[in-house]
């Protein structure tokens, strides 16, 4: 009984996650033109073409190469500048530490929403607009406070006496970042690269500020124009989230070898 009600644990979430893409990949197999009715969730018959008429459409092939080189970049920046950030933090003295932990908390606690004018302000008067930089600000500061948090709890699992043996063998912070601390919180540095990855990837309201010219157009932006489609292009549009969301899952089918191989150790 404890195996079945731990394994039914186990599923329903994944299941709850599942139904709604579930729902979209049928929904994007209606021909264009078809508007599912209610209780019908698979197409008398079932087509491509919504998925083909929404890449051409939104101009997805661009598109998903502007995402992805944004959602890359903001990835690995984010890895870099959080990790970084949260081993000067924990090398640092107790109050010193503690500022910084608090500040992160209430930096976490502020609405994203309370900064967009701000931010709008600052970028239009560095002559910024309309190129992917302003979308790749919040990599600068790590992504975001949660995810320098996140470093700073793995860090708590690595003796500090090996960080100080490491420092009194020459290593400055960039070495002990590389060879020390690195090498133990893959982890970590997985969930952050993913956790970041997702939040450039699937950025609407960025792309709907600060890209105005057409540019530099992400799949969200894309996405976003298929609503003049209508409610009679229903599948259309379904298709053109189907496209949105084939990356990460080809992204996490990818990283699934690299989790058993560390299941193992």
């Amino acid at each position: 009984m404890h195996g079945l009600l731990s394994t039914c644990l186990k599923i329903m979430p994944a299941l709850a996650l599942a139904a709604p893409l579930f729902v979209l990949l049928c929904a994007a197999l209606f021909p264009p033109g078809s508007v599912p009715h209610a209780g019908q969730w698979w197409p008398d018959t079932p087509s491509l073409a919504s998925l083909q008429r929404a890449w051409s459409l939104a101009g997805m092939g661009p598109a998903l190469g502007w995402s992805l080189l944004i959602a890359l970049s903001g990835m690995l920046l984010s890895v870099v500048v959080a990790s970084l950030s949260a081993l000067a933090i924990h090398l640092s003295r107790p109050l010193p530490r503690r500022l910084f932990i608090t500040a992160l908390v209430l930096a976490a606690s502020v609405p994203y929403t309370a900064l967009w004018l701000p931010r709008f302000l600052l970028f239009n008067a560095l002559g910024l607009q309309d190129t992917p930089l302003p979308l790749l600000a919040p990599a600068l500061l790590g992504g975001g406070p949660l995810l320098i948090l996140l470093y700073l709890y793995s860090l708590r699992h690595i003796p500090m006496a090996q960080l100080e043996a490491a420092r009194l063998e020459g290593l400055g912070l960039i070495g002990l970042w590389w060879q020390v601390v690195l090498p133990q919180l893959r982890g970590a540095t997985l969930a952050v690269a993913f956790l970041s990855f997702a939040a450039f990837w699937g950025n609407a309201l960025d792309p709907l500020i600060y890209l105005r010219s057409g540019a530099v157009t992400t799949a969200p932006l894309a996405l976003h124009g298929l609503e003049v489609l209508g409610q009679g292009e229903l599948s259309v549009w379904m298709a053109g989230a189907v496209w949105l969301i084939l990356p990460i899952l080809f992204f996490l089918v990818a990283m699934l070898p690299w989790l058993k191989s560390q299941e193992s150790r």
